[in-house]
């Protein structure tokens, strides 16, 4: 009987053992010698906030995608180079180039040529 019991003991002390270490994650394999560790995973940068604005209004574009009309905020973009397009149907489009830095409100200012001044004010009179 005690050769049983003891049995029983060593039995049950073992599966406790088993069960216990089937719920704890397996740790990482170290990396061998001369193998470089896994890359950290890429952060995206802050994104980037652009006020678009002209003298007079008119429609821009932002990657030659439709914005909307002067003054114009845009929230989200992608930090890095764009082009900003302002639509001017009597001396041609202009296109400038923008800088967006990530995590900052970034402004671009355009004074349109005089043919859409004397269009808009054809006695050049201010108003």
């Amino acid at each position: 009987m005690k050769r049983c019991l003891e049995a029983l003991t060593v039995a049950a002390t073992l599966c406790w053992g088993c069960a216990g270490a089937s719920t704890l994650p397996e740790p990482p394999p170290a990396p061998t010698e001369g193998e470089a560790p896994p890359p950290e995973p890429e952060q995206k940068p802050a994104a980037a906030s652009l006020t678009i604005t002209s003298s007079p209004e008119t429609e821009v574009l932002l990657d030659g995608k439709p914005v909307g009309k002067t003054p114009v905020t845009l929230h989200d973009l992608e930090p890095g180079p764009h082009d900003v397009t302002y639509v001017d149907e009597e001396a041609g489009n202009s296109t400038l180039p923008a800088d967006l830095v990530p995590g900052q409100m970034n402004n671009i200012h355009y004074n349109l040529p005089q043919t859409i001044l004397r269009k808009e004010n054809p006695t050049g009179k201010k108003r």
